[in-house]
């Protein structure tokens, strides 16, 4: 399975968020840029192409930043104190209501 990587923001800046020097949670952190982009994109309610046109081809600063940080939070966070509410909120725009 190929790792999803995020399309607004970089490793490096990723790496720089988490305070990481080395290669080895590169794929981790990709996987978790996107998620954090999507998280974001989505709770914004409008279009990718609509955000992107704010930001002159990019997202806006203040969303990137927030991609940023959810995304050094889930690296901070990872899997072993992980619980049900800290991914709840991943879940719910999918929920079919």
């Amino acid at each position: 399975m190929e790792t999803p990587t995020p399309a607004f923001v970089t490793l490096t800046q990723l790496k720089r968020q988490c305070n990481v020097d080395y290669d080895d949670d590169d794929e981790t952190l990709l996987a978790m840029g996107a998620a954090a982009e999507d998280t974001v994109i989505r709770m914004t309610n409008r279009p990718v192409a609509e955000l992107v046109e704010a930001g002159d081809g990019r997202l806006p600063a203040s969303l990137a930043q927030a991609v940023l940080i959810l995304a050094g939070g889930f690296y901070a966070k990872r899997e072993p104190d992980a619980t049900l509410a800290d991914v709840e909120w991943l879940i719910r725009p999918w929920q079919a209501i």
